[in-house]
């Protein structure tokens, strides 16, 4: 499930929330998966055994600045990483046939000629594409632009994380949630 999908504008205003929160002109929302804890289900072998020993269903969202969820997939096997969760969704598919609905480019200040894409942010383990930016790999000197860029993805990370925790203080069953 996807919200706003036809509203550009509420999707822009989600944007400059964020951005002024990030130091990110177009950025727009964070992107995680969680393992949360189950017993194993009848019959499934393996499928739900993820990495971290555990039997565990995925919860994967997108969330704007204002600590809302924009998508939710519930339920998909814990043995499947964060990235193959993510190419499995309707926001994946969206995203890759440009039907999403995000907002125009908008022109870089002061560069009329350079416009940036509206994007989401994810850790390492997502793909890297024009929609979707993680951090840089590897370890970079102190004041680099490389770091300073790494620090700035991660401050907006915080955003999923953080409601990751909300949800778990809400409902008891995320509290056991394998990170």
């Amino acid at each position: 499930m996807f919200s706003d999908t036809k509203n550009r504008t509420g999707m822009a205003g989600s944007g400059k929330a964020v951005s002024s929160i990030v130091e990110f002109p177009t950025f727009h929302g964070t992107i995680d998966g969680k393992h949360v804890v189950l017993q194993c289900p009848r019959n499934s072998a393996i499928e739900y055994f993820n990495y971290k020993n555990a039997f565990s269903i995925v919860l994967y969202a997108l969330v704007d600045a204002n600590y809302k969820f924009m998508f939710v997939n519930a339920g998909c096997q814990g043995r499947i990483s964060d990235s193959g969760v993510f190419t499995n969704t309707e926001l994946y598919k969206k995203l890759e046939t440009k039907t999403l609905c995000l907002p125009q480019p908008v022109p870089l200040n002061g560069r009329e000629k350079c416009s940036i894409l509206f994007f989401f942010i994810g850790d390492e383990a997502f793909p890297l594409s024009e929609n979707l930016m993680k951090v840089y790999p590897g370890q970079h000197p102190k004041g680099s632009k490389e770091r300073i860029f790494n620090y700035r993805i991660c401050r907006a990370r915080r955003v999923v994380e953080y409601v990751f925790g909300l949800v778990s203080s809400v409902f008891e069953c995320f509290v056991n949630l394998c990170f």
